[in-house]
């Protein structure tokens, strides 16, 4: 059995901001400085939202590989691109799209300024940058996002059993199963998880099945002490 391993677009966009921002503090280092005040440079605001770019040129165009990568390094140059040298060449076309200068074109009308783009990065900025960009749109990272999933999920049933279950106290064993099914049966049947589903409650949907109840006499033998995380 091939088992492939999945990756969280959340998780993957977060690497292109802590790159980004290694690479102001690597340039720093050596003396040349891309994350100033000036206009073009690679400030905290412009990371966040160059990350957002990222998320969103994955998530809009999963399953396709070929179209996630067209659309991050469209986002990436569209912020460098000036009005000497426009580069929305990969910019989505058409009267709607999110481009103001391919939006300007199929409307038979003289795009206007780039100073007015609220984003915007410098030269210098785009050539050091590249590379991080490069790194992060391979087909074999982008290959492992095409279901286009979170964790949010997944770390949202952990909240449930930890807070039906308090990591900080000893419970029985059949109390910790007991919460686990629970929270992936909430899921299962309805996709959501309620957080304050209470203990009572969790014995009422599985009791009259498992013939057990919470805590019950003769479990103390079975008692754990569960990890912290």
């Amino acid at each position: 059995m091939k088992i492939s391993k999945e990756e969280c677009l959340n998780h993957v966009a977060k690497r292109l901001g802590t790159g980004l921002r290694n690479k102001v503090k690597e340039c720093r280092s050596k003396g040349v400085i891309i994350g100033g005040r000036i206009d073009g440079s690679l400030k905290e605001s412009p990371i966040l939202k160059l990350t957002n770019f990222y998320r969103k040129a994955v998530k809009d165009n999963v399953p396709d590989v070929q179209k996630m990568k067209t659309a991050i390094f469209a986002s990436l140059f569209h912020t460098s691109s000036t009005e000497k040298a426009p580069k929305q060449n990969k910019c989505p076309t058409g009267v709607t799209p999110w481009c103001f200068y391919q939006r300007a074109l199929a409307n038979n009308e003289k795009p206007k300024s780039h100073s007015s783009m609220k984003t915007m990065l410098s030269e210098q900025v785009l050539e050091k940058i590249l590379s991080g960009y490069q790194r992060l749109a391979n087909n074999e990272l982008l290959g492992r996002c095409v279901s286009g999933k979170t964790q949010n999920v997944n770390e949202s049933s952990h909240s449930v059993i930890w807070n039906n279950c308090p990591k900080e106290t000893f419970v029985s064993k059949k109390q910790l199963e007991l919460t686990v099914i629970s929270a992936i049966d909430k899921w299962m049947k309805t996709g959501t998880l309620k957080r304050g589903a209470s203990r009572s409650e969790i014995q009422t949907i599985y009791s009259a099945d498992t013939k057990m109840t919470v805590d019950q006499p003769g479990d103390d033998d079975e008692n754990v002490q569960r990890c912290r995380h």
